[in-house]
């Protein structure tokens, strides 16, 4: 199934760089800008960083060849380079340079993933920084009641009303693939700072233009959060939930 992901995400950066798909609002440039300076970072320290020639970073982050005044097409090894001295997910980088559309690649994967006989999965009460480490005594275990979809790998009760916009109750049972990345722009995460404990159920987004994530509670009696790209630990993007029976 990776394999066949692996080849997915190839004929997608293929396919839209022969066709010149190429993002015009510089959305990627803006975002890698805004990061670099958010690090604190030189143009000549990000390019000992990456790599990656201190002009060449610059283009990218106008979104132009300084030289003939063309649209500059990042190439997938300088995005890889970038992400990984940077911090960022690279799917992301390559969406955002038009090389491929995550949002597609999202619907496709669900639909070709195998949907497997109902397993029982891990279902937390407490929302701690490391589920793994919880002791067995304090973990029940639930199935997955949407049918034909793929099975998540774990479970929160949640605490609160502070998703309740988003049809999201005290009590509900909330289902998580679990992910150090979001996969979409306005996804449901569980997620915490990596200098807090607190572990949140929030809807994440972000701008280009800054480099920050918002954690956005669906309840307007609750304040939002911003935090840096590299200050946030995603622990699991939602794939469903559903409310048990009051007793």
């Amino acid at each position: 199934m990776l394999f066949m992901f692996r080849i997915y995400i190839l004929v997608c950066i293929y396919y839209n760089t022969c066709k010149g798909m190429i993002l015009l609002d510089n959305s990627l440039g803006e975002l890698l800008e805004a990061v670099r300076i958010e690090k604190g970072l030189s143009l000549r320290e990000a390019a000992e960083l990456t790599k990656l020639g201190h002009s060449y970073i610059r283009d990218l982050e106008l979104g132009t060849n300084r030289r003939t005044g063309k649209v500059l097409a990042p190439s997938v090894n300088s995005l890889k380079k970038i992400a990984h001295a940077y911090e960022l997910d690279l799917y992301m980088l390559l969406d955002k340079a038009g090389l491929i559309d995550l949002e597609e690649i999202h619907q496709t994967t669900q639909l070709a993933s195998p949907v497997n006989e109902p397993i029982l999965i891990p279902l937390f009460h407490t929302i701690v920084p490391d589920l793994a480490k919880v002791p067995s005594t304090h973990v029940d275990y639930v199935y997955f009641p949407i049918q034909g979809r793929k099975q998540p790998d774990f479970a929160i009760q949640m605490q609160g009303d502070s998703m309740r916009n988003a049809d999201i109750d005290d009590g509900d049972i909330i289902y998580f693939h679990a992910s150090g990345q979001p996969e979409f722009n306005g996804q449901i995460v569980a997620a915490q700072h990596i200098d807090n404990e607190e572990v949140f159920i929030r809807r994440l987004t972000w701008d280009s233009q800054f480099p920050t994530y918002c954690l956005i509670p669906e309840n307007t009696s609750y304040r939002k959060s911003h935090i840096p790209f590299h200050q946030l630990k995603t622990h699991g993007v939602y794939c469903g939930h559903f409310k048990p029976e009051k007793t």
